[in-house]
């Protein structure tokens, strides 16, 4: 889950807000003031003064993806499970047959 969390809303949120910032800065439209780490610092305090109205439906979009990420990953394991199980019965029933066949060539007369 943390991995989906991860690179399914905090990756894809903090490209899309840093490229629009450095787009903004290259165009000219924001002009941040700082530079090096102080530059991390104001972009920081910016993003959470500016994300603040959105809180609500950002933890909404993270708990769902939580969610949903939790039950495909279940239902996965679930279904890999049955395939092992459906494919050692198989495997039985092939070695069932082979031994079948073996004792029949056995039995047989040669000519």
């Amino acid at each position: 889950m943390a991995i989906q969390l991860g690179t399914g809303i905090l990756y894809p949120l903090m490209g899309t807000i840093g490229g629009t910032y450095m787009f903004a800065h290259k165009m000219g439209t924001v002009v941040l003031a700082s530079n090096g780490f102080d530059l991390v610092k104001e972009f920081a305090t910016h993003l959470m003064k500016t994300s603040r109205p959105i809180y609500n439906r950002l933890t909404v979009f993270v708990i769902g993806h939580v969610l949903l990420s939790y039950t495909i990953t279940y239902y996965q394991m679930e279904n890999l499970e049955f395939l092992r199980l459906k494919m050692l019965e198989q495997e039985k029933e092939d070695i069932k047959r082979l031994q079948e066949t073996q004792q029949i060539r056995n039995k047989s007369p040669s000519n």
